[in-house]
């Protein structure tokens, strides 16, 4: 019996100091545990003469059919009425004059995820009822005539009431939402730079690979062509401050053809007289991660060092704190922080420095 009363009161004491631990949260003690918080690749970083400062990726597209611009998107919404009243879905779209000069018609898209067709789903565009109809579940698409469009519109969504069933009320949910420009054959992408960039610009360049391309290509600048000829294969147009002037805030190239022209991996690439690339990152720390530098715990950023191209030290800054690394080692090099440099939620950071370095990984942890 007194065995029995010995084993009961060990395990009652053992619940006890379970509930108190559970009560004074997750306890893990210094150098039993790491986290690592973002792993990714850096490249080129540094005083780099070979490679742009910025690249802009436009994508892969079909130039000499027509094409389509999305101003507006919204997930989901819904609009319902009843004899009480209707709640309104009010959006403004703005339309930029490049798309309104070979505009052919704005285009409205979206699907009806659920609804119980009690009413009309109404949808007014700059005043005009383009659409009043009891809608069943599926996508729908209505075309807004381009005498009806303006550099600046207004959208209204709104339901009907139930009608007779005066207990009732209509319900519409909308998902993905959408508002599109199509125009062409010619495609038009903004592309803005800053009075800064303007300062120090050398010259710009557009890369791309052209498959089944019988059809000549034209590109412009600004108006301004850099680019007239039947492509084949991987093909680049350059221009500099001299033969295109940009401005400050948006410009925009232009792709033109008679014909069909199949263009894959556009990009933009500016080299400004600086030559130093940095690269940014943002990363997220979580509750729970921040908590850790509360039980002895530092922060560390891991970087491996590919190739040394120049010398010269290497800049990390971390949030508003500035890491110069003087002394770093081809391969795996780190260095430390603490909790007051990161914040709960986004962080950045940036990799750039006085020399020239491939940097193949890089990570930052939290950890002994």
């Amino acid at each position: 019996m007194d065995d029995f009363i010995y084993v009961l009161a060990t395990a009652f004491v053992v619940m006890v100091f379970l509930i108190m631990v559970s009560a004074l949260g997750p306890w893990v003690s210094p150098g039993d545990y790491q986290t690592q918080v973002i792993n990714f690749s850096v490249g080129k970083i540094g005083v780099i003469n070979d490679i742009p400062t910025r690249t802009d990726p436009f994508g892969s597209f079909v130039i000499g059919e027509e094409q389509s611009q999305e101003l507006k998107n919204v997930p989901q919404f819904m609009v319902g009425a009843s004899w009480l009243g209707a709640n309104v879905q009010k959006y403004e779209i703005s339309v930029p004059e490049w798309y309104l000069e070979d505009m052919k018609n704005a285009r409205l898209s979206f699907n009806v995820h659920e609804t119980n067709q009690y009413g009309n789903l109404v949808i007014v565009w700059n005043g005009f009822r383009v659409k009043k109809d009891i809608l069943g579940t599926g996508n729908h698409e209505i075309i807004i005539e381009p005498n009806l469009v303006k550099e600046n519109n207004v959208l209204r969504v709104y339901a009907e009431g139930p009608g007779p069933r005066f207990w009732a009320s209509t319900t519409y949910v909308l998902r993905d939402f959408s508002v599109n420009i199509d125009y062409g054959p010619k495609r038009l992408i903004p592309f803005q730079t800053l009075r800064s960039e303007l300062e120090s610009f050398s010259r710009g360049e557009l890369t791309f690979y052209a498959s089944d391309n019988p059809s000549r290509l034209e590109i412009k600048v600004n108006g301004i062509e850099i680019y007239d000829q039947i492509p084949s294969g991987f093909g680049s147009a350059e221009f500099d401050f001299v033969t295109v002037p940009l401005n400050s805030g948006t410009n925009i190239v232009s792709f033109s053809s008679s014909g069909r022209v199949n263009l894959h991996d556009v990009n933009l690439n500016l080299f400004l007289l600086t030559n130093e690339v940095i690269r940014v990152r943002r990363f997220n720390i979580t509750q729970e991660q921040y908590t850790m530098f509360d039980y002895g715990y530092s922060g560390r950023i891991e970087f491996k060092i590919d190739n040394v191209l120049r010398e010269g030290n290497i800049n990390i800054v971390l949030n508003d704190r500035t890491i110069r690394v003087y002394d770093y080692d081809e391969g795996w090099n780190d260095v430390r922080f603490t909790k007051e440099d990161v914040n709960i939620g986004e962080n950045e950071i940036s990799f750039s420095g006085t020399g020239g370095f491939y940097i193949d990984e890089a990570a930052v942890l939290i950890g002994p």
